[in-house]
């Protein structure tokens, strides 16, 4: 038994002769800000950006509710998880935010201006996967609500990716799997200032923030789980201030199994976590 997994079992749907199985998953999306090129090394800049993203509209309309929103990389199913909610979406505060910034619509084309008449405006990169397609253009949506001009760019992934890794990008949409479950492993590689200036390293959107680095390392060094908690909690509300990473969502993982078979749970694991318990009515497993 891994302490780090869920007590509750998978949320379980009939459907015919299958039952769908919804259970947490590994992955989680979010937004990388190159935090070395304008405006992306203006922290007030990228957290106004991330209060423009309604997160519970892009879950429920093109995840259809399988999804969770995400504060940090740590996941909801982990019992160190601090329960920080994710920065709230408000397009008016948003849109203060970017004024106070000095960022304003000066020539009224519905796009933001800052005083040297350098429109608020970048490219937002991401691969060609439907799903990502779909969510970067809802993102577009919303931030040009705000007077934000984020032109979409479709690449092929291994495109994508070379970009990334040479930090050639002023925004990225994509993704991250927990190839393990230690809670450390994910906030330590994409955040941790050690690796801002390593070539190809995860910290691809240069991040470097002192306290940041101080709470990630309390927590992971933390040996009492309250005290690991209130650590990793520190993390998250840094986090929610700075956004050098604006967190969008965990998705859920689905699969199917036949009615017949019986003792079939999942967990973050993986389908097959459960294989051992998986029986037949008439004693056959």
């Amino acid at each position: 038994h891994c302490p780090l997994l869920p007590d509750q079992p998978a949320q379980v749907i009939g459907r015919d002769d299958l039952t769908l199985h919804a259970f947490p998953g590994r992955t989680f999306f979010y937004i990388g800000w190159n935090t070395r090129r304008p405006p992306f090394d203006d922290a007030a800049v990228r957290r106004a950006l991330a209060m423009a993203i309604d997160r519970d509209e892009i879950i429920e309309a093109l995840l259809e509710g399988y999804g969770t929103p995400a504060s940090s990389p740590i996941p909801p199913w982990s019992p160190l998880e601090p329960q920080v909610r994710p920065i709230d979406p408000d397009p008016a505060a948003a849109a203060a935010l970017l004024e106070r910034a000095g960022w304003v619509d000066r020539n009224g084309d519905g796009v933001r201006e800052n005083a040297q008449g350098r429109p608020l405006r970048f490219d937002l990169l991401t691969s060609d996967a439907p799903l990502n397609r779909a969510v970067v253009e809802v993102v577009q949506a919303q931030l040009r609500a705000v007077g934000v001009d984020a032109r979409v760019r479709i690449l092929e992934f291994q495109t994508l990716l070379t970009q990334h890794r040479g930090r050639d990008f002023d925004a990225v949409y994509t993704s991250w799997v927990l190839d393990n479950f230690q809670v450390a492993s994910a906030p330590m590689a994409l955040l941790h200032s050690r690796w801002a200036e390593v070539q190809g390293s995860a910290n691809r959107s240069s991040v470097s923030i002192p306290a940041l680095d101080a709470a990630m390392e309390r927590a992971a060094a933390a040996t009492d789980p309250d005290e690991a908690r209130a650590a990793w909690a520190d993390v998250v509300e840094i986090l929610k201030e700075e956004q050098p990473l604006t967190f969008m969502f965990w998705l859920d993982e689905l699969a199917a199994s036949r009615d017949r078979l019986q003792g079939v749970t999942m967990d973050p694991r993986g389908e097959l976590s459960s294989i051992a318990r998986w029986w037949l009515p008439g004693g056959r497993r």
